[in-house]
């Protein structure tokens, strides 16, 4: 993983869909808790944060959208299973 960082000195058009990812407490919370560098699954993060699967998939696709997450497939006992990492580790915003 690696550091995003966003300088307001720049251009900062083409970080308005990583900036309005960010905005949401709900997605705020995913990154928080994905950013222990494991692979988590939808409804894990869904039980840890105590909320519906739909809507931690809704906040993922946000967050996909957006490049500050990585969503892949992986079989698992019974099913296929959607999984989630972080891209980055560190995300910086300079002023």
């Amino acid at each position: 993983m690696s550091k995003f960082e966003i300088n307001f000195n720049d251009d900062i058009s083409s970080f308005n869909g990583v900036i309005s990812a960010l905005g949401g407490k709900r997605r705020m919370e995913i990154l928080k808790l994905i950013g222990d560098g494991r692979e988590w699954t939808i409804s894990d993060i869904a039980k840890r944060l105590n909320c519906k699967i739909s809507n931690v998939s809704q906040q993922i696709k946000i967050l996909e959208d957006a490049g500050l997450v990585i969503k892949r497939l992986a079989k698992t006992i019974g099913n296929t299973s959607r999984i989630i990492k972080p891209i980055y580790n560190e995300i910086v915003i300079k002023l």
